[in-house]
C-alpha cells in the first residue's frame, strides 16, 4: 500500500484510510502516522447469510435447487466441512470462517487457537479507538462524530450497496447455531465489543440518545429530499439495489449518494498536475485539488 498510493501534496499527509484492509497496525502507521483507528462489526449470523448470498457461494460449490424450495445455504451448512475442504482460493477459504476475526488481525490458520483468539482481541481492544457495530449504525455514528469531533452534516449517509432480497435467506434457529459454531472466534470479537460499545454509550452521558434522536431527524429530512422513495434499479449482475434521486433533488444528494469506488475514483481524478507558465529552468511543478 505504502508504495502503491500516490503521494500526498506537498508538506502534507494522508488524513484518513476508508477503504477495505485487513488490520496491521504496524503497516498502516508508516502510511497515516498517529492516527485513530476504528472500525466496525456485525453480528456473525448476519455476517455469514450475507457473505454467502453475496459472493454467490451456491454457485461456487455448485449446489443445485431441484425445485423452488430447496434452500442451498442450508444444504452448505449441514456440509460445510466437506464444502471447506473443496476450497482452493485463498480469499474464499477468509470469507468462510470468521472473516470478521481475520479482519482485525488473526491468521487463518489460528482460527482453533482459543489462546491467540483472545489475544487478538485484547490487542485490538487496545490499538482501535472506537468499534463500531452494525446494528445499531445510527448510535455508531454518533459515538463517532464525538470522537472525531465532527458535526451532524459530517456524519449523513443514505443507504447503499443494498443487496437484491433474490440473494437472501432465511434464518432459523439450526441455521443460526452451525453458524455460530463456524464462526466461533467471530462470535466472541462481537460479544467483547458489543459490550464495549454500550460501556463507551454510557460514557458519554445523558445527552445521547437525544443526539441520536437529533440525527435521525436530520436523516429522514435528507431523505425527504434527496431519495425518490419507492424507485430504484438493480445494478452489477442482479446483485444490488441502487436508490435513485429526486429529479429536482439539492445539489449536494448526488455525492451523498455515491458508492465507495465512484466516490475513490472521482477522488483519484481531482488530483491534477499543474505546471505554472515560468521560464523553462525556472518552473516549479505543484499539485492543487478540484473542489
Amino acid at each position: 500500500m505504502a508504495k502503491q498510493l500516490l503521494p500526498p501534496l506537498p508538506g502534507t499527509e494522508y488524513n484518513m484510510l476508508v477503504s477495505h484492509v485487513p488490520f496491521n497496525k504496524t503497516a498502516i502507521d508508516r502510511v497515516i502516522r498517529n492516527a485513530t483507528y476504528i472500525t466496525i462489526l456485525r453480528h456473525p449470523v448476519a455476517t455469514y447469510e450475507s457473505i454467502f448470498g453475496y459472493f454467490k457461494f451456491d454457485k461456487y460449490f455448485k449446489i443445485e435447487r431441484n425445485n423452488t424450495s430447496d434452500d442451498p445455504f442450508e444444504t452448505f451448512l449441514s456440509n460445510s466441512d466437506e464444502y471447506f475442504r473443496n476450497v482452493k482460493d485463498s480469499y474464499f477459504k477468509t470469507l468462510l470462517r470468521n472473516r470478521q476475526m481475520f479482519d482485525v488481525g488473526l491468521e487463518l490458520k489460528n482460527y482453533n487457537n482459543e489462546s491467540l483468539v483472545d489475544n487478538v482481541i485484547q490487542q485490538a481492544s487496545n490499538e482501535f479507538d472506537l468499534v463500531m457495530i452494525a446494528e445499531y449504525f445510527d448510535e455508531s455514528l454518533v459515538l463517532l462524530k464525538n470522537l472525531l469531533s465532527w458535526d451532524f452534516e459530517d456524519i449523513l449517509y443514505l443507504e447503499k450497496n443494498k443487496r437484491n432480497n433474490n440473494l437472501r435467506f432465511q434464518i432459523d434457529s439450526r441455521k443460526r447455531q452451525r453458524i455460530l459454531e463456524i464462526n466461533e472466534a467471530d462470535y466472541k470479537l462481537y460479544q467483547h465489543f458489543n459490550k464495549t460499545f454500550w460501556n463507551k454509550v454510557e460514557a458519554y452521558g445523558d445527552g445521547f440518545h437525544e443526539d441520536v434522536a437529533t440525527f435521525r431527524g436530520m436523516l429522514q429530512k435528507m431523505r425527504t429530499g434527496c431519495v425518490d422513495e419507492g424507485k430504484f434499479v438493480i445494478d452489477n449482475k442482479n446483485r444490488r439495489n441502487s436508490t435513485l434521486l429526486k429529479n429536482n433533488a439539492p445539489t449536494y444528494c448526488p455525492k451523498v449518494n455515491r458508492d465507495d469506488f465512484a466516490f475513490l475514483a472521482v477522488r483519484q481524478q481531482s488530483w491534477i498536475l499543474q505546471t505554472n507558465t515560468a521560464p523553462p529552468g525556472n518552473r516549479d511543478t505543484t499539485y492543487s485539488e478540484e473542489k
